[in-house]
């Protein structure tokens, strides 16, 4: 017996129909001439989307995330990375456009050497959610509809989060809980990169111990991170947390200075 597909896009898929997992690219935004978003879907069941607010392409400065659950995110302060300014208070919203499709859009203020961009309703991306996503929605619908004793599974899982930080280096954050949603009481182990893979420093950090300095400079080849260089973990008036990145990264004849660049927004769970 052959398996039809759906007869038109918006019918439903089934539960026995063959389905393809489709990974669809990030999505590039320039914002200003020094500034640009990238938006990565995770197709997962939440439709969690990941962003990355960058100077000049290559620096992140905020990294928030938004998805079914989670919108709109609010940047809780300015920030400030060479020419350009990320005014306090732009949002990022997830907007359903029906079944198959959202949308990422982008309310605030940039200002780009001296001039200011308004960015309203700046749309970041138009995605498709993946046919595997939606069955496993319907079946999940069903599962409540018929009131299936089915064993309950949660889908959610703490992303590891990777962080440009100079041309040639990168933090990662790995969460230490898996089996819940983003909890920023969880420690965070905390790694630091050379792009060639050697690692320039470990940390842990968490609720209980929020601040990490770096006792000494830790160098690979021409990459530097120097002494009393710091990871904060913190709590905003809006509730989110922030792990945010200070001090100073020599990469080879480039000195980069950071001043609480954010590496990672949390919403709480609590």
């Amino acid at each position: 017996m052959s398996l039809r597909p759906a007869d038109t896009p918006d019918d439903p898929p089934r539960a026995d129909q063959p389905v393809v997992f489709d990974a669809p690219p990030s999505v590039d935004t320039p914002t200003s001439p020094n500034t640009n978003v990238v938006t990565t879907p995770r197709n997962d069941l939440n439709s969690t989307v990941d962003l990355s607010f960058q100077y000049q392409g290559r620096i992140p400065v905020w990294t928030p995330l938004v998805s079914v659950t989670i919108t709109p995110v609010r940047l809780g302060e300015t920030q400030k990375r060479g020419k350009a300014m990320w005014l306090k208070g732009m949002k990022v919203f997830f907007n359903a456009l029906n079944a198959q499709q959202y949308t990422i859009t982008l309310d605030g203020t940039i200002v780009d050497d001296d001039a200011r961009y308004p960015q309203n309703n700046t749309v970041l991306g138009i995605f498709q959610v993946p046919p595997a996503v939606r069955v496993a929605r319907a079946l999940q619908m069903r599962s409540a509809r018929d009131g299936a004793d089915l064993p309950q599974a949660s889908f959610l899982r703490q992303p590891r989060v990777d962080a440009l930080i100079s041309p040639h280096s990168h933090v990662t954050l790995t969460p230490t809980a898996f089996d819940s949603a983003p909890d920023p009481r969880a420690p965070f182990i905390v790694t630091a990169h050379h792009a060639g893979g050697a690692m320039l420093w470990r940390a842990e950090l968490s609720a209980e111990r929020p601040v990490v300095t770096l006792a000494d400079d830790r160098c690979v080849g021409r990459v530097c991170w120097r002494r009393d260089l710091s990871i904060t973990l913190r709590r905003g008036d809006d509730g989110l947390w922030t792990i945010a990145l200070s001090g100073v990264v020599d990469d080879g004849d480039e000195t980069i200075h950071h001043d609480a660049t954010a590496l990672h927004v949390m919403a709480d769970p609590r």
